[in-house]
């Protein structure tokens, strides 16, 4: 989304849309997991994130059984993206 929100605002609301989805800030609908962006970005109307159930990324990982080395993983490349987002908000 971020490369192509330079053209189109809705890109840009979907890009801070999907870190929230990721964070558990906003709800994640069913079947997120699948090839949900692809259909909302061909959309006229912009997508509003309202119905499902407000759980983080990492809380679906744990509830799967991931490691705690996977943990570990995931912390460091969250890191890595919060730090992309960073320099994507001041380009």
């Amino acid at each position: 989304m971020v490369r192509t929100y330079a053209g189109d605002s809705k890109f840009e609301e979907y890009f801070y849309m999907i870190l929230n989805i990721r964070d558990g800030k906003v709800p994640r609908l069913e079947n997120y997991d699948r090839i949900f962006w692809d259909f909302k970005v061909a959309e006229e109307t912009i997508y509003s994130s309202e119905d499902g159930e407000r759980i983080s990324l990492n809380t679906l990982m744990k509830n799967a059984g991931f490691s705690d080395k996977k943990f570990e993983l995931l912390t460091e490349a969250k890191r890595r993206s919060d730090k992309l987002v960073k320099m994507e908000e001041i380009a």
